[in-house]
């Protein structure tokens, strides 16, 4: 199962909140959005969040991982497992200026333990975490379906120049997409 979003993003500083600039997605990408400091893309997918940071400054800015948090569609908030693109190696946290790093995330509460690494499963889904994978598509719908109007956000904290910001990003579910999986 995958999901249509309507999604909205704010940077939250000393200054309050400030409403980013949000681009139709593409294909690739749920929500593009940016502001003078950055731009992001991030896609939503079932069994994980791949975040692509771009630097639009000169001067190094850091993801804070480390802090990032999601906040499920009932108010919980749940830590974030972070990995590089892939959910391969450590993630990159410095965007050097000018520069682009991609992350994976997921709600580190719903990762499932793998033979080689922690991974979660491809049909999980970003709104609870459970599976929703059925083989026939009718099955698959009614399992989405109380997701319809749900929302979750994903705020990732980021340091420039000793001065710290929080991005955050609302998903609300819009439509569901049934998607068929081959099992090999």
């Amino acid at each position: 199962m995958d999901y249509g979003f309507e999604s909205a993003a704010v940077r939250v500083d000393e200054g309050g909140e400030v409403p980013l600039e949000v681009s139709s997605p593409g294909r690739e990408a749920d929500l593009v959005c940016g502001d003078e400091r950055t731009s992001w893309a991030i896609d939503v997918r079932p069994g994980g969040i791949d975040l692509t940071v771009r630097n639009l400054g000169g001067e190094p800015l850091r993801l804070e991982l480390t802090l990032a948090r999601f906040l499920d569609p009932d108010g919980s908030e749940l830590d974030l497992h972070a990995a590089g693109a892939g959910n391969e190696r450590e993630p990159p946290t410095v965007v050097p200026g000018g520069g682009t790093v991609k992350v994976f995330l997921w709600p580190e509460n719903w990762l499932r333990e793998g033979r080689r690494r922690r991974a979660p499963w491809r049909a999980d889904s970003p709104v609870d975490g459970g599976t929703i994978a059925e083989p026939e598509r009718e099955r698959a719908e009614a399992l989405g379906r109380p997701h319809l109007g749900r929302s979750f956000e994903i705020l990732v904290p980021v340091e420039r120049d000793g001065r710290s910001s929080e991005y955050r990003f609302r998903f609300t579910v819009l439509r569901l997409a049934p998607k068929r999986i081959s099992w090999a």
